[in-house]
């Protein structure tokens, strides 16, 4: 009898704990609001010449202004 009790209750506390966790990693908050889409390019020619491209698009009634900033950076030496 007492078997039985102890294998409820340990099933029980397994599944609220299982039931918290998932709860928990459920909630995601947002990074960027009004955001549609992101999208980068990066394009080296066999001279070793680097171009980045980059796109971007927002709601049209939340965002007044949209700005992208590329930056390249060179690797030299392992640095």
């Amino acid at each position: 009898m007492n078997y039985r009790i102890i294998k409820k209750l340990l099933c029980l506390i397994l599944v609220s704990t299982i039931s918290i966790g998932t709860a928990a990693a459920v909630e995601v908050q947002p990074r960027w609001s009004y955001i549609l889409t992101i999208s980068g390019d990066i394009d080296i020619s066999s001279a070793g010449v680097a171009t980045v491209r980059g796109n971007g698009s927002a709601r049209l009634n939340d965002v007044d202004k949209l700005v992208i900033t590329l930056e390249l950076q060179r690797c030299t030496k392992g640095t």
